[in-house]
C-alpha cells in the first residue's frame, strides 16, 4: 500500500510543472524582419529582397495562440538598357493576415511552433520607362493570401524572446491585373518576442 502511495505522490509531483505550464495565457507582440523571396514565375522575374513586420497574438495555454500579423515586403527588378542606366522596377507586398499557431511544447527554456494564416496582401508592381522601351502599366491589386510555416522561439530574459521563423505565402492575384496567376513568396525572418512565452 505504501509502495503504491509513493508512487501515485511520484506522479502527481512529476505532473504538476506540466499542468502550471499549461494553463498559461497572455498577450504576446513580436517584432520582425528578414529576406524575402520571390518564388515560381513571379520569382522569375522579382529578385530576393526584405521583409519587416510584427504580430500581436494572444496566447492560450501556451499551446495555441491566435493572432494578426501585418508586414511588408519589398524587391526590386534591374532592367537591361542600351543607352541609359538600368531601370530599376518596385514590388511592394503588403499584407495583414489572421494567424493561428500551435506550439508543441519542449519546456519554457525554447520551443518550436508551426503557424497558419490567411488574410488580404495588396501587390504592387511599379515599373519604370527608360528611353529604348516602354514599360508594362504599373499594377495594384488587393487579393486573399494563405500562409504558412515553421519557427522556434528562445527564452532570453523574463518576458522577452528570441523568435526565427521561415514561412510560404500564397497569394491568388488575378493574371489580367498583375501579370501572373499567383504571387508566391518565401519569408525567413527574425525577431524580438514580448510578453508571455
Amino acid at each position: 500500500m505504501r509502495s503504491k502511495l509513493s508512487v501515485l505522490v511520484s506522479f502527481l509531483l512529476l505532473g504538476m510543472p506540466t499542468a502550471s505550464y499549461a494553463q498559461d495565457s497572455g498577450v504576446m507582440v513580436t517584432l520582425h524582419g528578414g529576406g524575402a523571396s520571390p518564388q515560381g514565375d513571379f520569382g522569375d522575374y522579382w529578385h530576393t529582397g526584405w521583409t519587416a513586420g510584427g504580430t500581436a497574438e494572444y496566447v492560450i495555454a501556451n499551446r495555441w495562440a491566435v493572432g494578426i500579423d501585418a508586414a511588408v515586403a519589398k524587391s526590386d527588378h534591374d532592367r537591361q538598357s542600351l543607352v541609359t542606366a538600368a531601370p530599376v522596377d518596385h514590388l511592394t507586398l503588403t499584407s495583414v493576415a489572421a494567424l493561428v499557431r500551435w506550439t508543441p511544447g519542449s519546456g519554457k527554456s525554447s520551443a518550436p511552433y508551426l503557424s497558419a494564416g490567411i488574410g488580404s496582401y495588396l501587390v504592387e508592381q511599379d515599373f519604370t520607362d527608360d528611353p529604348t522601351a516602354s514599360a508594362p502599366p504599373d499594377t495594384r491589386e488587393s487579393a486573399l493570401g494563405f500562409r504558412g510555416g515553421l519557427g522556434f522561439r528562445w527564452h532570453l530574459a523574463p518576458l522577452v524572446s528570441m523568435d526565427i521563423s521561415a514561412d510560404y505565402h500564397h497569394v491568388t492575384t488575378d493574371q489580367a491585373k498583375s501579370y501572373y496567376d499567383a504571387a508566391s513568396f518565401v519569408t525567413f525572418q527574425a525577431g524580438l518576442a514580448l510578453g508571455l512565452f
